[in-house]
């Protein structure tokens, strides 16, 4: 099941519609800052200061919803179903779901590392955040230093993309509306930082700690520790495990009851 969804989603038009949106949505963030030398201090300013961290989770379900209108819209999703275990196709369209939004996010991010540079009339350089925390006790250890910064940067897109896509192949399988399944994602994201904003204090910290939706790259909310990669890759975790087991549920009792 698993290369089955892979290839679908890398075939589909909807993967390269969400990098290029995620990408526009990251260049229109940063256009009052363009010319910039430093292309990790774009993408950090437009993922915290632009409307991109808002974007992410519109951008990464396209893949998964444009497929799972594909197998749902007929009857030939009937056919996997009936010949694959129910926890293999749901482990399998799982994963590939996860992946694709970790492929459209690198779309999005490896287009806008190479506008920056295109765009810069200075010499490439990946040093403005290090100057910027490198006498500060609260920014963590990667951040003190280029090369880690753009690594892990890099890994905490990638892993925030997997969760968005999980949360829209859970929806989908209750529901056959696909602008449905694909506006859940966002529309969750929204619940969280509205209730962060209302319950403000301590509860409020505890919101940006748990949720990645609301982890930045840099040292600001629950990133301001090394101890939120944990958190960040705790949170997903449960959250695309959670969905897994939605998903199973719902799959096995199609099969019982038919």
């Amino acid at each position: 099941m698993f290369r089955f969804y892979m290839k679908k989603l890398l075939r589909c038009p909807a993967t390269w519609v969400g990098g290029t949106v995620f990408f526009l949505s990251m260049v229109f963030g940063v256009a009052e800052t363009l010319p910039h030398p430093d292309p990790m201090y774009l993408y950090d300013y437009a993922m915290n200061l632009g409307v991109s961290g808002f974007f992410l989770p519109v951008a990464t379900v396209l893949p998964i919803c444009f497929v799972r209108r594909e197998l749902t819209g007929g009857s030939a999703w009937q056919f996997p179903l009936l010949h694959t275990a129910p926890l293999r196709y749901t482990g399998g369209g799982l994963v590939a779901a996860c992946l694709s939004g970790a492929i459209v996010s690198l779309i999005g991010f490896a287009a806008f590392f190479l506008f920056a540079v295109l765009t810069s009339r200075e010499p490439l350089r990946l040093d403005t955040m290090q100057k910027w925390c490198i006498d500060l006790d609260f920014c963590p250890f990667w951040m003190k230093t280029p090369s880690l910064f753009f690594v892990f940067s890099l890994v905490i897109l990638i892993v925030r993309s997997m969760m968005f896509p999980a949360i829209a192949y859970a929806v989908s399988a209750y529901s056959s509306n696909q602008y449905l399944c694909a506006a859940s994602p966002f529309v969750l994201f929204m619940l969280m930082v509205y209730g962060a904003q209302r319950l403000g204090g301590e509860v409020n910290a505890l919101f940006y700690y748990f949720d990645p939706s609301q982890l930045s790259c840099n040292g600001y909310c629950g990133m301001t520790t090394d101890g939120g990669m944990v958190f960040l890759f705790t949170y997903v975790g449960i959250v695309v495990i959670l969905c897994g087991l939605l998903f199973w549920s719902k799959v096995s009792r199609r099969l019982r009851y038919g």
